[in-house]
């Protein structure tokens, strides 16, 4: 019987290259849900931050992180958005992050307890001094003559020129400034206690007394009365030559292999040719 024959055409084998094209389902990564996920990169968060000190600097007074974060207005990935970009908002990573920068920053002041128990936070200048009455106090206690730099008074506070005018003119500091610019570079404390007043008659003999108009005048007169003109040149100091003494140089014997024979042997080595 012609059905009973099996059929020309075989079944076609399983082609390998179909299953080489489906693709294996790679294991889920493991995720770690107790920190926030990475925002943004370290070049951009140590920008935000710099912006963020200039800002709490100029305003010259303790700030909320919510002022600070919402001054910085930081802009995040959206795709619900049309844009694809939104504003982080307070309570967020970005708003957590910075806080965390801000709080370790060494130009920060924080005080857990400003703003009603929310934390502050205010710029630390190298000095604290912020008032003319605080600049008064600080140049008063200190415990050399160094002058304190302007500059670094004007670090952190706005009005350090304002307060140094104003101190200078009752007599409270004393300044030095620069001689093209007249710009203030250092000041001190006046201490009014050590300003005294000459007698009149001292005064008038102190300018009586005439100078020599040549130099070298004065300075015979000087010499005459034994004293030393601060103009006599210095004689150069006579430089004592210490002679060297020359090393003993140790000449190398015969290498000794009996030594209980020392005192009999005798060196010949500067005989060889």
């Amino acid at each position: 019987m012609s059905f009973l024959k099996p059929s020309g055409t075989n079944s076609p084998a399983p082609s390998m290259a179909s299953d080489a094209s489906k693709k294996r389902p790679r294991p889920a990564e493991s995720v770690v849900y107790s920190q926030p996920a990475a925002t943004s990169t370290g070049t951009e968060w140590q920008t935000r931050v710099d912006y963020a000190l200039r800002h709490i600097k100029e305003k010259d007074r303790a700030m909320t992180l919510d002022e600070v974060f919402n001054f910085l207005s930081i802009q995040v990935d959206d795709q619900s958005e049309s844009t694809g970009r939104r504003t982080a908002k307070v309570g967020g990573p970005e708003w957590k992050i910075l806080g965390t920068i801000l709080r370790r920053h060494d130009k920060i002041e924080y005080d857990k307890k400003g703003g009603n128990g929310a934390g502050t936070y205010r710029f630390r200048p190298k000095h604290n001094v912020r008032s003319a009455e605080q600049l008064a106090t600080f140049l008063r206690v200190q415990p050399s003559s160094v002058g304190i730099k302007v500059k670094d008074l004007h670090d952190g506070w706005p009005g350090a020129l304002d307060a140094i005018k104003e101190l200078e003119e009752k007599g409270d500091l004393l300044v030095m400034r620069n001689t093209k610019t007249q710009a203030p570079l250092l000041v001190w404390h006046n201490d009014r206690s050590l300003k005294k007043t000459i007698d009149n008659d001292l005064s008038k003999a102190w300018l009586d007394v005439a100078l020599p108009a040549n130099p070298d005048d004065l300075r015979i007169k000087l010499e005459a009365a034994n004293l030393k003109p601060a103009s006599q040149p210095k004689a150069p100091k006579a430089i004592q030559k210490t002679e060297k003494k020359k090393k003993r140089v140790q000449r190398k014997g015969t290498k000794m292999t009996n030594q209980h024979m020392a005192g009999i042997l005798r060196d010949y080595s500067s005989k060889r040719k």
